[in-house]
């Protein structure tokens, strides 16, 4: 049966990659959340097998803390890494001394890059197709793709584990089919895969999962089981700018 705690959740903060919006007053916890996901870094692992990044200039629209640009920038020429959270940039900048890298404060409706400027743009649970600008952010970062280059994006599949703790506590399922559908619909390809989420300890689940309805369900979740990981179904979309 789901608990009553959940019939008020907000539909903006449901998909995992919205959670994100509730750390942006917190970064330091946020960069322990961030670290936990996909802790056998099957994606980037994908994304490096499938891109070609050697003397090419990377965009990491919505970075955070780093978790895809600081090692893509021992790849790349240069990462351009523009997240909107002042906390999370403050960490990434950091990280980013002695790298290859460009840390940005903006909005990706409006990203501070001129035409054809990078080679891949990388959105990793950055981009809300359900969203009413979807297709002007989309376009805004085909604007600034080269020609021949490739814009990357990361989000759920609405199947797997994290699907199924969805659907057994929350009345509303989330958007990853609409986020899947959307960007097949513009002629991305698409590889699908299960990665592991894990906080590794109970103190971490206690300190990262408790106080928001989303994050509970996932810490309850976890405690029934016994478990301090869970696997989720994610999508890697390809589009290559002609």
């Amino acid at each position: 049966m789901r608990s009553g705690i959940f019939l008020n959740v907000e539909k903006s903060i449901l998909e995992i990659g919205d959670l994100f919006a509730f750390f942006e007053s917190k970064p330091e916890m946020y960069e322990i959340l961030s670290q936990s996901e996909d802790v056998d870094n099957r994606i980037l692992r994908t994304i490096l097998a499938d891109v070609s990044f050697g003397n090419r200039i990377v965009l990491d629209v919505g970075a955070g803390t780093g978790k895809f640009s600081v090692p893509l920038s021992s790849k790349a020429k240069l990462v351009v890494a523009l997240d909107k959270s002042k906390g999370a940039l403050n960490i990434l900048k950091a990280k980013s001394k002695g790298k290859r890298m460009a840390v940005l404060k903006g909005e990706f409706s409006n990203i501070p890059l001129l035409d054809e400027s990078v080679n891949v743009v990388l959105a990793t649970w950055a981009f809300n197709p359900s969203l009413p600008d979807a297709d002007s952010v989309f376009g805004e970062m085909l604007r600034v793709t080269k020609r021949a280059g490739t814009m990357i994006f990361v989000g759920n599949y609405p199947a797997g584990e994290y699907h199924l703790i969805k659907k057994k506590y929350l009345l509303a399922p989330g958007t990853g089919k609409f986020f899947n559908e959307w960007l097949l619909s513009k002629g991305c390809k698409r590889k699908i895969m299960d990665v592991r989420v894990d906080l590794r300890s109970k103190s971490n689940i206690e300190r990262i999962l408790s106080g928001q309805p989303p994050l509970e369900m996932i810490k309850q979740y976890l405690y029934e089981r016994n478990k301090t990981w869970f696997n989720l179904r994610v999508s890697v979309f390809y589009y290559e700018k002609s």
